[in-house]
């Protein structure tokens, strides 16, 4: 690694540091080179040193041998920070505004794009079980990160996780287990599906009534948010919503086919009623 002038931090060198890209990218399938490199230089000096290894040739070397390192590098790169109701006042928001644009619908179909290991999903399923449409609800968890996810289909979180939900939703909707865990009860659990997505390079996994993809776009270069942003917005349906993160507003929504409607709240297209809700906002 080398410092640059003025930098208080090293920098790996550009020739080792494009192996790793390339390295990376043949052994988990995922490209980094849209995602900001000083947020990834950050975690991966981490990296580094929690794994005790040489620098990034010899990072690289002990992922091709061992699986477990690499599936700890891909977490290491990966970011997990996820609360239940996180920003409760969205979630209030989807209640009072989206809920009553759904309840007509047969099905009604959801997507958390970047899930961590599944306070948001499991929120949102919450939300529409306290709404009465669970049982005509489909809720898609995706991430990039297979341990992240392994934890998101066990459900099952300790008590300082559950922070965010209060007495009586922990009550409603979750049981403790011999463990000391909590795991939330089956009719959550069946009410969301849990599928490895990479927002980078795979295509949109659905049609949605509702995406949300929070706090992921920031770790995006400038091209790789707009491939992103172009993905959730072709699997929005129309009159779909997309929510992002309290830092990732849109300053060219139409760009993609969306119109604002509320804070950091994108709809697309005009609804499902056919009426335009074209600058009102919520």
């Amino acid at each position: 690694m080398k410092a640059n002038a003025g930098d208080s931090e090293q920098h790996f060198d550009q020739a080792e540091w494009l192996g790793f890209l390339a390295a990376y990218r043949r052994l988990t399938g995922q490209d980094l080179g849209a995602y900001r490199r000083e947020q990834l230089e950050r975690r991966l000096r981490g990296a580094v040193a929690r794994l005790g290894a040489g620098g990034l040739a010899d990072l690289v070397s002990r992922m091709e041998r061992e699986e477990a390192v690499r599936q700890q590098v891909v977490s290491f790169l990966t970011i997990h920070v996820s609360e239940f109701f996180r920003n409760p006042e969205q979630f209030e928001r989807l209640r009072r505004h989206w809920i009553p644009r759904v309840r007509g619908q047969a099905r009604v179909a959801v997507w958390s794009a970047g899930c961590a290991n599944g306070p948001e999903p499991y929120s949102l399923a919450i939300l529409l079980a306290e709404e009465g449409l669970l049982e005509r609800s489909e809720i898609l968890a995706t991430d990039i990160d297979s341990v992240a996810l392994a934890r998101a289909a066990a459900a099952e979180y300790a008590e300082e996780e559950l922070a965010g939900l209060g007495d009586r939703r922990r009550a409603s909707w979750f049981e403790r287990q011999p463990s000391g865990l909590f795991r939330l009860r089956a009719e959550i659990r069946r009410a969301v599906r849990v599928l490895r997505h990479d927002l980078l390079g795979d295509p949109p996994p659905g049609q949605f009534d509702l995406i949300l993809c929070r706090n992921v776009l920031i770790y995006f270069t400038a091209d790789g948010k707009a491939r992103a942003l172009d993905g959730l917005a072709r699997a929005l349906r129309p009159g779909g919503w997309l929510l992002l993160g309290s830092t990732e507003s849109l300053t060219d929504p139409a760009r993609y086919g969306l119109r604002p409607v509320g804070p950091f709240l994108y709809e697309a297209g005009e609804t499902k009623l056919g009426l335009s809700r074209r600058g009102r906002r919520i």
